[in-house]
């Protein structure tokens, strides 16, 4: 068996990259972080489609194969190593050419250090590049004002709210909906368009 430390130097190759922080696909053994960052409090509080708790291995593997195209390993860049911080997801709807997205930072020491920023920009400018899409919706409860003013940051404009629609440690808060179009989004990141 692999130590921790061995388990967290695993070099996850990104695909696409910004600065430090890179997206890349699943591979190796992610289900043991997954498994970690389901099962952490902070980040299921806030995972508004998924009722159960805590996750099961099988839950994980499960979850595992049914993402592995529409969801990314957030890695940080540390020396010649990338390691897994979380994940970031999109759900496409094909028809329509519009994704849902979401993300988390689930280990603790990568907070508020600007990776969930760029992974934001990256998993857009996939979206937009690759998938062909027009927009981007985001899901926020009003209780996670930190992703809320992440959306807004990377160039989110708030779309709609429901009203007391989330549950969340024994309370009511709104579920606020933003969008990004790709137009939007090449105003904001020209670098990134076709």
């Amino acid at each position: 068996k692999k130590s921790e430390m061995e388990k967290k130097m695993e070099n996850f190759v990104p695909r696409l990259i910004m600065e430090n922080t890179g997206l890349a696909s699943f591979q190796g053994d992610i289900a043991q972080y997954f498994l970690r960052w389901f099962n952490d409090p902070r980040i299921f509080l806030h995972m508004g489609d998924i009722d159960q708790f805590p996750f099961s291995a099988e839950d994980v593997k499960r979850y595992i194969e049914a993402h592995r195209k529409d969801t990314w390993i957030i890695v940080a860049k540390e020396k010649n190593n990338w390691i897994p911080i979380d994940y970031s997801g999109l759900f496409i709807r094909s028809r329509h050419r519009v994704g849902i997205i979401r993300n988390a930072i689930g280990e603790k020491e990568y907070l508020r250090k600007g990776y969930a920023t760029r992974a934001k920009i990256l998993t857009l400018s996939w979206a937009f590049n690759e998938c062909d899409l027009v927009s981007v919706i985001s899901s926020v409860s009003s209780s996670n004002k930190a992703n809320s003013e992440l959306c807004l940051k990377v160039g989110f404009k708030e779309c709609g709210r429901y009203k007391d629609a989330r549950f969340e440690d024994g309370k009511r808060y709104d579920e606020i909906h933003l969008q990004i179009t790709r137009r939007e989004f090449y105003e904001k990141y020209p670098n990134f368009s076709k």
